[in-house]
């Protein structure tokens, strides 16, 4: 249930805890609403658009991103988010010098880790209105820590537009104070 926040001077504020399991990870939100129904539809958003990203963007089962692991080699049409993340993911590999890698070898291809492990492989560009994604062969991609920080701002991005003024996102420790 919705719980009320201690009593103050100001105006009353209700709070909801939603705690779930996905994109490999727990993620928790502490969110905040002027209204019971305010919250409750703020957590709605939350499970909602946190299911959406897993079934885009986990490695754990089929999703648009294993698809691009499943067919490396080949272009692979991806939706927008999917190409937006990884141009983040690999403009992160850049400013660090590759200390951070979005990619790693499949199970299959471990003992070539080290020669398979190249960000300049990971092609994203668009193609008339669609977002294009390709791997080398013997690659996969697995976007990890950059996923939950991207999904972790979207996610902010849309209960601000909402209008939660106030909450708490945890995916994985990767924390979005709203």
């Amino acid at each position: 249930g919705v719980a009320e926040a201690p009593q103050t001077a100001e105006p009353r504020e209700y709070a909801l805890e939603r705690h779930t399991l996905h994109i490999g990870t727990l993620i928790n939100a502490k969110l905040f609403g002027a209204t019971p129904k305010a919250v409750k539809h703020y957590a709605i958003v939350f499970e909602d658009k946190v299911t959406d990203y897993d079934d885009l963007m986990s490695v754990h089962k089929d999703t648009p991103l294993n698809e691009v692991n499943r067919r490396a080699g080949e272009p692979v049409e991806v939706p927008c988010e999917i190409a937006d993340m990884t141009k983040q993911a690999l403009a992160i590999a850049d400013e660090t010098n590759g200390a951070f890698e979005p990619h790693v070898p499949s199970d299959e291809a471990i003992a070539e880790a080290v020669s398979k492990v190249d960000r300049s492989k990971v092609r994203v560009w668009r193609e008339g209105g669609r977002c294009m994604m390709q791997i080398a062969k013997g690659q996969s991609i697995d976007m990890g820590a950059v996923a939950k920080g991207f999904i972790g701002q979207r996610l902010s991005d849309i209960l601000k537009h909402e209008g939660m003024t106030r909450g708490v996102l945890d995916l994985g420790g990767n924390i979005v104070a709203v």
